[in-house]
This record gives structure tokens, sequence and C-alpha cells, in this order.
């Protein structure tokens, strides 16, 4: 059982990278198939990442306003009412998008590397 933050991020980002390694394995034969009729790396990194962007902008855009009035609900508390800043409603979900794209990049960057014939000879 996770404990602190970081060790409930690092299962959040091996779960995603689990998730983003079985829709690789997945669609194997259709990446193969791109591959082979002209596709490059760059085109199906994009393809795999495209439908994780999605959801985590879904995301975000649920999570903004819930972080929004739960952060002035706690800081309207104290005796001395402290602004909600805004910059943290900026800063985490960048940061929560470039750790989620990284764990999908590097499965995406294995599955579109590998030699599509191998991927289609076996399917």
């Amino acid at each position: 059982m996770p404990k602190t933050a970081g060790q409930m991020k690092l299962l959040a980002c091996l779960g995603l990278s689990g998730l983003a390694s079985f829709t690789a394995a997945s669609r194997t034969k259709e990446l193969g198939i791109r591959k082979i009729n002209g596709a490059t790396t760059i085109l199906v990194m994009q393809l795999l990442g495209k439908n994780y962007t999605k959801w985590l902008f879904i995301s975000i855009i649920i999570a903004l306003p819930i972080a929004f009035l739960l952060g002035n609900s706690f800081l309207s508390r104290f005796n001395f009412h402290a602004p909600m800043p805004i910059w943290t409603l900026i800063v985490g979900p960048v940061v929560a998008y470039i750790i989620a794209l990284s764990a999908v990049s590097l499965q995406s960057w294995r599955v579109a590397t590998r030699n599509p014939v191998e991927a289609l000879r076996y399917e």
C-alpha cells in the first residue's frame, strides 16, 4: 500500500505505462501496416499519444474547478486570508501532462521503432 505522494505518483506512472504498452501491443498489426505504407516514427508516436492527450485534457478540465474550490475553502479557514495562487492551477496540470506523456512516449517509441515486418509476420 503506497504511503507517500511520491509512491502514489510512481504507481500511477506505472499504470499509465502499462496501459500504453497494452494499447501498443493490441495495435501492433495496424501500426505495422502504417509503417509499411510510409508512416514515420513521429507520426506513429503522435497517433498513440493523441488518445492519451484527449483524456488528459478532459481530466484537467474536470479537476481544475474542483481544485480551485477546495483550495479557496481551505485558505479561507485561516485568520489571515491568503489568495489562491493561480500559478498552481497552471503548473500542476502542466507537470502532470509532461509526466504522463513521458510515460506514454517511452512505450510509443519502442513500438514505433520496431521492424514492421516482424510485427506483421506473427499476426
